[in-house]
């Protein structure tokens, strides 16, 4: 539909005016000089917060079953239940804007986002809790496209581009960067720190079960002080895995996220030995030996 209204658009060539390389810290400094401005754009921060963990663990709670324990086809469909009742709110949208105005448009949007997650909190009835995600829709439209339209009021004409890009920077990128994290040190045996040492990061289903989830899991390697930094970790919980040289593969226990941990690996066990022929006593060279949860030796020849 948007390529073939295109060709009809009304031709508007850029502008004449002198261009100004950092045009963009006008945003920043609406910031300082209007109050509203200022409100807005804390809000749509604490909101974009938010963000990344329904759309990380969404699909999660309703296809777990520790959470709602739908199939995973139909927590796809509950899923874009939102994507469905956003495009009704879209219709309504010019209507709640010129009745209501922009800042309570906004206020209901928040309202329906903040709702949705409590709901979500008591997990049952079901049917009730698969309804609640239809307020994302009401949410996402109102709240996002509420403050577009409240920005373009609020900033002056030659500094609505800035504006509205600082906008999209809050909503997509800051905020949506504000999720939890986890640092810690590697050391040895010895308390020396490990460096190249691979850590990933997996949700906890109980204290035996743990997986990574595609695109959710983070992985990272210690630097030459042992140090590593996971950031944007959708659960406030978290399992990791590390393993490297000459250390013996570790899986940790749960870990409380937005702390810095301490985590010591073991050096690999060393078995030194000796293969002999049963009968004379004399060496055998041409031996596997393998070393597994069990011993086991493998003969090559005679």
């Amino acid at each position: 539909m948007m390529g073939g209204y295109l060709p009809f658009n009304t031709r508007s060539p850029p502008g004449r005016s002198v261009r100004r390389p950092l045009a963009v810290l006008d945003g920043f400094r609406l910031l300082s000089e209007s109050r509203p401005f200022l409100v807005l754009f804390v809000v749509c921060f604490v909101v974009a917060a938010m963000r990344p963990f329904f759309y990380n663990l969404g699909f999660l709670f309703f296809s777990d079953p520790h959470g709602i324990g739908l199939t995973s086809s139909l927590s796809t469909a509950v899923m874009s239940l939102g994507q469905v009742v956003e495009i009704g709110a879209m219709l309504v949208l010019a209507a709640s804007l010129r009745v209501l105005g922009s800042r309570w448009t906004i206020l209901l949007g928040a309202a329906a986002l903040g709702l949705r997650f409590g709901v979500f909190s008591f997990g049952e009835p079901v049917w009730f809790v698969i309804a609640a995600q239809s307020l994302h829709g009401i949410g996402f439209t109102f709240f996002s496209l509420g403050c577009v339209v409240a920005v373009e009021a609020l900033a002056p004409p030659q500094r609505r581009a800035s504006a509205q890009s600082l906008l999209v920077f809050v909503n997509s990128g800051l905020g949506a960067l504000a999720g939890h994290w986890l640092t810690g040190t590697v050391v040895d045996e010895r308390d020396e720190p490990l460096a190249d040492i691979s850590v990933s990061s997996y949700m906890s289903m109980n204290q035996e079960e743990s997986f990574a989830v595609p695109g959710q899991s983070r992985k990272i390697k210690t630097g030459a002080d042992g140090r590593f930094d996971l950031r944007n970790l959708p659960s406030p919980k978290v399992r990791l895995g590390l393993y490297g040289k000459n250390v013996t593969r570790t899986r940790t226990k749960d870990f409380s996220v937005d702390q810095d941990v301490r985590i010591v690996m073991k050096d690999q066990g060393v078995i030194l030995g000796r293969v002999i022929d049963k009968d004379t006593g004399e060496p055998i060279s041409e031996f596997l030996v393998r070393a597994e949860s069990s011993a086991y030796v493998s003969r090559l020849g005679d």
